[in-house]
């Protein structure tokens, strides 16, 4: 494993996708996302970027088995992008996306950033809209591996939440039941 890159976060997608295709400002967009049971009502941890920046803290954990220092990890959120901003990248044939980063570097230290990126038209996450999120996975043998999936919505975050309370319910079976 080298990096894992990553649209984390369902709720900053959609609203960047409809600021993009709608010329929504960010606070309309906002309010259609939680009116859609996209965003919760406090969806400060959405737009900041501390959802994402925990999702990638959780994947550096079971890819790399580490964790970057979390103090060193830029973090930056969506909530001062304009609508004009996003249009005018597009025009250009870019898109704003909300980028999660995690990698080793030369040094073997891990490296992390989270925040708005320019995604030119080759990159796996410029036809990444709405409440998608995606993951590109960097292998040392298979290349590149990109997965897409919804990340923001009732089903989706419930049928998450119950697949990790079946993991971690494995997980102490197993400690408790030997085999």
């Amino acid at each position: 494993m080298k990096r894992i890159q990553g649209i984390l976060n369902g709720t900053s997608n959609f609203i960047l996708t409809k600021m993009r295709n709608e010329g929504s400002s960010f606070k309309e967009a906002l309010l259609d996302a939680q009116q859609k049971g996209f965003a919760e009502a406090d969806p400060s941890d959405d737009v900041t970027g501390m959802d994402a920046f925990r999702k990638l803290m959780i994947l550096s954990s079971l890819a790399f088995g580490q964790q970057p220092d979390w103090d060193e990890v830029p973090v930056i959120g969506i909530d001062h992008l304009q609508a004009p901003d996003l249009i005018d990248a597009s025009k250009e044939d870019y898109r704003y996306r909300h980028v999660a980063d995690i990698r080793l570097n030369e040094n073997g230290k891990m490296q992390g950033t989270v925040g708005p990126a320019l995604i030119g038209v080759n990159h796996p996450f410029f036809n990444i809209d709405g409440v998608d999120n995606a993951v590109i996975v960097e292998t040392e043998y298979l290349g590149s591996l990109t997965l897409i999936g919804p990340g923001a919505g009732m089903y989706p975050s419930g049928s998450a939440m119950i697949a990790d309370l079946l993991h971690i319910i494995r997980q102490h079976e197993a400690v408790l039941i030997p085999n």
